[in-house]
Parts: C-alpha cells; sequence; structure tokens
C-alpha cells in the first residue's frame, strides 16, 4: 500500500510540478491576468492558488524522500533536479502577489525575498551552480534578515551577469529543440535551468530589497500622511509641470537668441544675392525672351506660307486700326477732358452700328419667325 500511495503521489507531483513550472513562467513573462484595475482581486487570487499548489509540491517532495539536505549533485538523479526550482516559483508567486495595503504587500516582499534566498543556498550547498554565480550568491545569503539593504550592483558586473543569462538561455533553447536528448544533455538542461533561475532571483533580490525600504516608510508613517498613491501623483504633476516650463524656458531662449543675432542688422532688407548673380539671370531672361520672340516669327512666317490669302485680312485689319487712331488723334487734342474722350469713342460706335445696318438691311438672312419672308 505504501509502495501504490507513493506512485500515486509521484504521478501527482509531477502533474503539479508542470502546471506550477507553467504558470509561473506566463507570470514572468507578464502574460497572466494583469494585476491593474478591477482584475488585480483576480490576479492576486490566482497566484495565492499556484503558490498553495508549490507548497504542497514541497511537501510532497519531502514526504517521498526525493531531495536530502546532505546530498551533492553527483548524488541527486536528473529527474529530481528540476524540483529544487519550488522554491524559486513560491518567490515568483509572493513577488508578484500585487497588494494596495503596505503591510500586506511588505509581507508578500518579505516571504518572496525568503524564497529566493533559500533556493540559491539549496542549489549553492549541493554545487550546482557556475564559480562567477556561486560568488554573487555567497554574497546574497550571508544576511538572512529580509531588511538587509540591496547590494549595490557595478555596471561591469550587470553586464557579465546579462550575457552569461542570454548564453543559457540560448543553450538551453538548442537542447530543447533537438528531437533526441540523451540521459547527459538533460541533465546539462536541468543544470541550466537552475542556473538561470538563481540569475532571475538574484535580480529579483536587488530589487526587493529596495521594495522593502519603501514599504517599510509607508507602514511607518504616521496616520493622517499622505498616501504612497498621492505621493507619486503629485510627483508626476510637478514632473509634467517641469517639462512645461522647460519647454518654454527652451523657447524663450531661442527667442532671445535671436534678437541678439538681429542686434546689429540693418533694417531694410538684405539682398539675397550680388549684382553678378543678378547680371546672370537677366541675362538668361533675355536669352530665354529672344528664343520665344525667334520661335513666335518662325511660327507666323509659317502660317504665311500655308495660308497665303490672310495677307490681305491682315492689311484691311491694320487699315482700319490705323484709319481709328488717326481720326482719334485727329479728333483728341492733347489736354482735352475726359468727356471729349468719351463722347469720340461712343459716336465711333453709333457710325459704326450704322454702317452695319447700312450693309445689312432689315430682313436679310435666314429668319425662324418668318422663313418664307
Amino acid at each position: 500500500q505504501q509502495h501504490a500511495r507513493a506512485m500515486e503521489e509521484g504521478g501527482e507531483l509531477k502533474e503539479s510540478f508542470r502546471e506550477c513550472r507553467d504558470a509561473c513562467e506566463r507570470i514572468e513573462a507578464g502574460t497572466q491576468a494583469s494585476a491593474n484595475g478591477g482584475k488585480r482581486d483576480q490576479a492576486n487570487e490566482e497566484r495565492k492558488r499556484i503558490a498553495g499548489k508549490v507548497m504542497r509540491c514541497m511537501q510532497m517532495v519531502e514526504s517521498l524522500g526525493i531531495l536530502s539536505a546532505n546530498e551533492s549533485k553527483e548524488d541527486i538523479l536528473t529527474e529530481h533536479l528540476q524540483f529544487l526550482l519550488l522554491q524559486y516559483f513560491l518567490g515568483v508567486c509572493y513577488a508578484n502577489m500585487g497588494d494596495p495595503d503596505p503591510g500586506s504587500r511588505l509581507e508578500n516582499v518579505q516571504n518572496a525575498i525568503l524564497s529566493f534566498r533559500r533556493f540559491a543556498a539549496a542549489c549553492l550547498d549541493k554545487d550546482l551552480l557556475e564559480s562567477d554565480i556561486a560568488k554573487r550568491v555567497e554574497s546574497m545569503v550571508e544576511s538572512d534578515s529580509v531588511y538587509s539593504k540591496p547590494r549595490t550592483v557595478a555596471r561591469e558586473e550587470k553586464i557579465a551577469q546579462y550575457k552569461r543569462q542570454k548564453e543559457i538561455k540560448q543553450k538551453m533553447e538548442g537542447l530543447e529543440s533537438s528531437s533526441s536528448v540523451d540521459e547527459e544533455e538533460a541533465r546539462e538542461l536541468a543544470l541550466l535551468h537552475i542556473n538561470s533561475s538563481v540569475l532571475n532571483a538574484l535580480q529579483h533580490q536587488n530589487s526587493l530589497c529596495q521594495e522593502v525600504e519603501i514599504l517599510k516608510f509607508a507602514k511607518d508613517r504616521p496616520e493622517g500622511a499622505e498616501s504612497t498613491e498621492s505621493i507619486n501623483r503629485r510627483r508626476e504633476e510637478q514632473a509634467k509641470q517641469f517639462h512645461a516650463l522647460k519647454g518654454t524656458a527652451t523657447a524663450l531662449q531661442a527667442e532671445r537668441q535671436r534678437l541678439a543675432d538681429g542686434v546689429f542688422r540693418p533694417s531694410h532688407i538684405l539682398p539675397t544675392m550680388t549684382v553678378e548673380e543678378f547680371g546672370m539671370l537677366e541675362l538668361e531672361r533675355m536669352k530665354e525672351a529672344e528664343a520665344s520672340k525667334s520661335r513666335h516669327a518662325q511660327g507666323e512666317a509659317a502660317c504665311s506660307s500655308e495660308h497665303g490669302d490672310s495677307s490681305d485680312d491682315d492689311d484691311a485689319v491694320k487699315k482700319f486700326a490705323d484709319d481709328s487712331f488717326r481720326q482719334f488723334f485727329a479728333k483728341i487734342s492733347f489736354g482735352s477732358s475726359p468727356s471729349d474722350i468719351f463722347r469720340f469713342f461712343f459716336g465711333l460706335q453709333a457710325r459704326e452700328w450704322d454702317d452695319f445696318k447700312d450693309e445689312n438691311p432689315r430682313g436679310w438672312g435666314n429668319s425662324k419667325l418668318r422663313p418664307c419672308a
């Protein structure tokens, strides 16, 4: 019966572990339900449920004796290495439980820090970590207090940690994409997963320690003091005002510079080109005018050659214009009044109308009203 019970718990453990692993991966990727707005309570309940399932898996691991405190890396079976990640999964759940109450949030952050430290310490004790990662973990687990100040990480160390984590992920993706994985490759993949999770725990640890300091201040503030949300809101408003004033100051500085640049400028509009440039433009304009006049003359000559009878009409038009102007200058002397000029033109129009009626008597032409007249 004990063997059957162990087999049953082993199957349940594997199934629950896969569910916890997938859920924590979704939480870290940010694809789970959002913790903002109306869905915050729903997301918190889901994470609490996952944390409870993780703790249930940890109890089964302990009851089945899968992992022992005095085991080393060589003593742990490959298929059992993954259960070391349960403590990390628990830290992920606690770290992502959002709560508007500073006291409740502080408790969740403390639990997350402890879970990450226990996970890193267990991996360090069993010699599962790379040498560089092990050195960082040693400084992480030096203090058991969750109120320890965040560790200052040098820029070079951050860059090296980021590069190593990227290399580990690429190697994991290569092994996971392989169609057939032997025992050695499966063990290497499990160790890579553990080292990658420890690097994530180091990052979470530092940010959570900073959050602890903020939450302690928010929790211990006197009653009636300004809340953290209102402080953040006020800071955002101040930042917006600062950016607006900064833009105004920039515009004023630009205007001031423009006025300073124009102090010694003349009052008239400065020329946009030199005399030589203007002369070149006029020369080009004259050349274009001459070419246009030449083309026009050639076109008239061609039309005259094609329509030779049009010369008589042109002569008649010129003669009429000359006679009209001659009559005008004969009648109008220099210094005549505008009324004399108007009378001359009106009389000229009346004479033209009389000449037209004499040349075209009434009734001539095709009349639609009297077609037979």
